[in-house]
């Protein structure tokens, strides 16, 4: 990965790599970072105790990391160095005709 550091990439990590340590030593070397997030690997205490209601999400940031929390059908943690927080609209979902595709020999 070395090879890789230094030049403005961004990195996915799975639950495994993702930490805030990582996340600081990744800004230090120009690389982004996005990934999914253990509940014990860095977000705060009072926002992992935190109960949501389905599609309810709550968000922290720290200098240019930010740490999103979201429930759906059970709950995840996202840690970003690309994104940032702030409040936009509601907007409406609209469930229409729906195309499914289907891989086929």
């Amino acid at each position: 990965m070395k090879d890789l550091l230094d030049s403005g990439r961004h990195v996915v990590t799975d639950n495994w790599y993702t930490s805030l340590r990582l996340s600081d030593y990744l800004q230090t070397r120009d690389t982004l970072l996005t990934g999914v997030v253990r509940s014990g690997r860095g977000p705060p205490k009072r926002m992992m105790e935190e109960k949501l209601e389905k599609h309810q999400a709550v968000f922290a940031q720290k200098d240019n990391t930010l740490l999103v929390k979201y429930q759906d059908k059970k709950e995840v943690t996202v840690m970003s160095t690309l994104y940032t927080a702030g409040m936009v609209e509601k907007a409406k979902t609209y469930f229409g005709d729906k195309t499914v595709f289907y891989n086929k020999p």
